[in-house]
């Protein structure tokens, strides 16, 4: 008579009583409801492409209850980024079902570390530059300046979810110098001016003269191009802002 289900009594008669025999009879215990019940441990969480199921403690009434024995948990829309739903079923000795949601968040996008000098041996020491300035704000360029000259011309058109950054090209014969110090094309898209929150930083062959980005939509970005030589790195263009669709 602990458990829910059926169970039964027993009536016999008292020791020394004038009575004989015993009578059975039999009731019902119910299953303990989980409408009280208090789910917790359930936080949101980061996407990853995988099905996402968080392990809930459940209490009722005080009392932790048992996973597989006092209750079972179902997961839905537990994949992709929205909201995710937890559901206990109670079992055993407890029925019914609670639910409770949880977030799943995209995950915000790691800062790329910045491409380390290339020193050559024997090589002195370049001395560092003072800071750019950029428009409204200071950009510290902590490379060594190699690279005389910045690409020209920068702009930044926005579609919907999608920046394209083009520079201009450069001169096959009347830069050929120029040329022959460039190694590649960097460019980076930041949500900041400062550039301390960069989305997108591409390395592009030096003939090339604009690369597409895939961003979020209606979104503010800042944008900027330099050269990548030998050893060194030329000067930030001039920074672009664009507001994608």
């Amino acid at each position: 008579n602990i458990n829910a289900g059926a169970a039964r009594v027993t009536v016999t008669p008292a020791e020394n009583s004038d009575y004989t025999g015993s009578k059975n009879a039999t009731f019902t215990i119910r299953a303990a409801s989980l409408s009280g019940a208090v789910i917790s441990g359930v936080t949101d969480q980061s996407y990853t492409g995988n099905p996402i199921k968080p392990i809930p403690t459940v209490k009722l009434g005080g009392k932790t209850l048992v996973a597989g024995t006092d209750y079972t948990v179902s997961h839905a829309n537990n994949t992709n980024v929205g909201t995710a739903t937890l559901t206990v079923s109670g079992r055993g000795n407890y029925s019914g079902s609670i639910s409770k949601t949880f977030a799943i968040k995209k995950p915000s996008a790691p800062a790329t570390p910045q491409p380390a000098p290339i020193t050559k041996p024997s090589t002195p020491a370049t001395p560092q530059p003072a800071p750019i300035a950029a428009p409204s704000a200071p950009i510290v360029v902590q490379d060594p300046i190699t690279i005389a000259t910045s690409p020209a011309s920068v702009k930044a058109k926005a579609k919907k979810a999608k920046v394209t950054v083009s520079w201009k090209k450069l001169h096959k014969k009347k830069q050929k110098a120029l040329l022959a110090q460039i190694q590649s094309i960097q460019v980076q898209v930041a949500t900041d001016l400062g550039f301390e929150n960069i989305v997108a930083n591409r390395n592009v062959g030096k003939k090339k003269t604009k690369l597409a980005v895939k961003l979020q939509k209606k979104t503010q970005y800042y944008v900027r191009v330099r050269y990548i030589g030998n050893g060194g790195y030329s000067n930030w263009s001039v920074v672009k802002s664009v507001k994608t669709k």
